[in-house]
């Protein structure tokens, strides 16, 4: 392992130069970063820092850094060194335990060609991202752990407190009634001695001589599914952290879906990008705005059919990357 030292002043310096590696190293080269708010050593202790990577082809690289002092080490992975070329973006991003983010922009990395260029699929590396959700899921697994432990000694307790106090009412002057020899309160009383309501009394239609269940239909409420769609011929959700749901109110439906393409050349093979769930059914066809990266001047088409169908309209796309549906529409 060999490493390259760096300091950089956190508040305005922009650093100079930039770092020469070679096309698909793995994990053989470090960078430490030693970093200063106005020269003096910023303390990193309890902070988390992560690198943050745009490499030259757009793939994208957010991972996790060790941290020491002002010191951040920087592993260049073999994800990384993937593609030949200047990296577009180069920064490091630190949080520390308030929320507050502070961004350090680092030297691009010029990544030198390798005898062996393309060997390797060069794609979107996401570790930081992956640990923040495995400590999320760890922290809601020892909290409910410790909300189960909790409520069991609670019920534990109450049970033990209510068999004492009953034990110690039982048959005595305005205490618990006893039973007669067939299990009856020696007094019955009824509805009207105690202010119970008669269970010949209905709620919404519904006797209350049993349980009764209360649908949304019944109180005039609206129901809500959340339905996750699974893109078709080659259609993908962007990323890992990308989604496509269809949420239905009522007869109201949203779409929202982020997506590649296949292909730039969208014809009958390729089309269909995926099937509304049975019994969804648009009122109408719907032609919708396919956006690129947000951008509403560089934009292809699709529509949402009255059999279940979204297809992408004909034609080429002015991209296969970030591709975005967003759509509100009644059903039968």
């Amino acid at each position: 392992m060999v490493y390259k030292e760096i300091e950089i002043d956190s508040t305005w310096q922009q650093p100079l130069g930039e770092i020469r590696v070679i096309q698909e190293e793995a994990d053989g080269r470090e960078l430490r970063i030693y970093l200063y708010d106005n020269g003096s050593p910023l303390d990193l202790t309890g902070k988390t820092v992560s690198v943050y990577i745009q490499k030259p082809d757009n793939t994208m690289i957010y991972n996790s850094c060790r941290v020491e002092g002002n010191q951040a080490t920087v592993t260049l992975t073999l994800q990384m060194m993937a593609v030949s070329g200047i990296t577009k973006l180069c920064e490091l991003q630190i949080i520390d335990t308030d929320s507050h983010t502070l961004k350090v922009t680092l030297p691009p990395l010029r990544i030198i060609k390798s005898n062996y260029d393309g060997a390797i699929e060069s794609t979107d590396e996401f570790s930081a991202l992956a640990e923040q959700i495995n400590a999320a899921l760890t922290a809601t697994k020892n909290a409910n752990e410790a909300a189960e432990e909790a409520r069991t000694t609670a019920a534990t307790t109450a049970e033990a407190t209510a068999t004492t106090v009953i034990n110690e009412q039982k048959g005595q002057p305005n205490g618990i009634a006893t039973l007669d020899s067939s299990g009856n309160l020696v007094q019955m009383p009824s509805a009207s001695d105690v202010g119970a309501v008669p269970t010949t009394r209905t709620v919404n239609g519904k006797a209350l001589s049993s349980n009764i269940s209360l649908t949304a239909a019944d109180v005039g409420a609206v129901s809500q599914t959340v339905y996750e769609l699974t893109p078709q011929n080659g259609w993908k959700a962007a990323s890992v952290a990308s989604a496509c749901h269809l949420i239905v109110t009522g007869r109201l439906a949203a779409i929202t879906a982020r997506l590649t393409a296949p292909s730039a050349t969208i014809d009958s093979s390729n089309s269909l990008i995926f099937n509304l769930p049975s019994g969804v059914v648009p009122t109408k066809y719907i032609d919708v705005v396919m956006t690129c990266g947000g951008d509403i001047s560089n934009a292809a088409g699709a529509q949402i059919g009255t059999g279940g169908s979204v297809v992408a309209f004909s034609g080429t796309l002015p991209s296969t990357e970030r591709l975005s549906i967003d759509a509100v529409f009644l059903i039968n």
